[in-house]
């Protein structure tokens, strides 16, 4: 059994000092329990959760939240100043004296060799009453995500925004030597004044 009861985090990105508690008990080959949360002025979420096997691991997640306000909690970098450095394009190798883009389906080679990775499965579900940040305000973000195979899949996802609705699927197959990606969206009665207008604030 381990137990971290009200730890709080500092730091300079942060606004307020988050409390923390955490309560993991493990027996033998899984974790039985896992109960995380977090609570600040604005913010509270909770992350429970187990494990079964380490060797073949399934694992099962459910993250909830009343309020994720962001703004309350993160002194948020100013959007609109750009960094070139930051947004300079990431490259590996060299070849013939100029540098060579960056492999990423070769970087998942050691992803698909592990075997605990392979045998690995997860299903989450997240249940959101409010995000915030930026000024920008989502309400009932829920989604359901699950992965198996390396099998990648957000199952449902959906949220309200600018008076209108947002879902989304997405499918990420990372096993083969190409990954495979599929995604669909749908977007309802969105405001569009509200959108631009929340563009202007920032």
């Amino acid at each position: 059994n381990l137990d971290v009861k009200e730890l709080k985090a500092k730091s300079p990105m942060l606004k307020a000092e988050p409390v923390v508690n955490l309560s993991v008990k493990i027996v033998t080959d899984k974790v039985e329990r896992l109960l995380a949360t977090m609570k600040a002025p604005g913010n509270d979420l909770t992350i429970e959760g187990s494990v079964t096997s380490f060797t073949r691991p399934k694992v099962d997640l459910k993250v909830t939240s009343s309020s994720l306000d962001l703004d309350q909690l993160v002194k948020m970098p100013p959007l609109g100043k750009s960094d070139k450095a930051a947004h300079a394009a990431p490259e590996s190798g060299v070849a013939g004296g100029k540098a060579a883009p960056a492999n990423f389906d070769a970087m998942l080679d050691p992803l698909r060799k592990n075997s605990v990775a392979k045998a690995t499965t997860l299903f989450a579900s997240v249940n959101m009453k409010m995000i915030q940040f930026y000024g920008v305000k989502m309400t009932d973000f829920v989604a359901k995500l699950s992965m198996r195979d390396l099998t990648f899949v957000v199952d449902s996802l959906g949220f309200n925004l600018w008076n209108g609705t947002i879902g989304m699927k997405a499918k990420v197959a990372l096993a083969p030597k190409t990954p495979t990606y599929t995604f669909s969206a749908s977007v309802a009665n969105l405001d569009l004044r509200k959108a631009v207008a929340s563009q202007f604030a920032t």
